[in-house]
């Protein structure tokens, strides 16, 4: 229909009805342009409130997961300034409580493996972190998903270098099996702590492992609660300004 005016137009020479004409057909383009735009903009915004919900609920179930480990991690930290006071001072080791020989076999042993956020893993697959519109959330979640995956490599060589204390000194610490419903688990039996005492070696196993569990609490553990605390704050903040958070 356009084309046929602008072409009768164009045979009579009636160049006002020529330009009338093609501004309607670019004024019609710029309009579907817009419209096109617009859906687009409501569509993005749709999405990013539904990850946003999604990682605020990700958050959330991290951080009442870790609770278990954070308390886990002060109570052996707690427990190791007790041992070394009966290892390496005048401490008696029936100062102790029965979970002290539990710690001293667990000495080596910390987890690498950072809490897992389904939905970022998502938007860095798909490149569509760009789509949430915060830029100190955004960057939170960045540092985190960087901080998870650089986690192995900058500790794994600390826990390779732990002594398994219970392996490599099974006459002071022996190990017991324990028994659950689905399952059975290890645990320790016995320790020597005058064994323990008169083993130049033991000693320095052990302060060494205190040493490198140290470095993997302060340089992983609190760096990962500091940034889970970081993005759930965020979260707040922009959930908060729509309403949408019951944090």
């Amino acid at each position: 229909m356009i084309l046929s005016r602008i072409a009768t137009a164009l045979r009579q020479q009636n160049w006002v009805a020529v330009a009338l004409e093609f501004v309607i057909v670019i004024a019609g383009v710029v309009i579907g342009f817009q419209i096109t735009a617009w859906n687009s903009e409501r569509s993005d915004r749709e999405r990013e409130q539904a990850y946003l919900a999604r990682l605020h609920d990700e958050v959330l179930d991290a951080e009442a997961s870790r609770l278990g480990l954070l308390e886990g991690v002060s109570h052996r930290v707690r427990m190791a300034d007790a041992i070394v006071g009966v290892l390496f001072e005048d401490g008696e080791p029936a100062d102790l409580p029965d979970t002290a020989c539990e710690t001293i076999a667990r000495a080596g042993i910390f987890y690498l493996e950072g809490y897992a956020l389904p939905t970022l893993d998502e938007l860095m697959a798909t490149g569509s972190l760009g789509i949430i519109r915060d830029d100190r959330l955004r960057e939170r979640l960045t540092a985190y998903r960087s901080f998870v995956d650089s986690t192995a490599d900058r500790f794994g060589n600390i826990q390779r270098g732990m002594a398994n204390l219970a392996h490599e000194y099974p006459d002071l610490v022996s190990l017991a099996p324990m028994r659950t419903s689905d399952r059975i688990a290890m645990t320790a039996g016995r320790c020597d702590y005058e064994g323990m005492r008169a083993s130049d070696g033991f000693r320095n196993d052990y302060l060494d492992n205190l040493a490198r569990s140290g470095f993997f609490r302060t340089h992983a553990l609190e760096v990962e609660d500091q940034l889970f605390r970081e993005i759930h704050e965020a979260l707040d903040a922009v959930l908060g300004e729509h309403g949408e958070t019951n944090a």
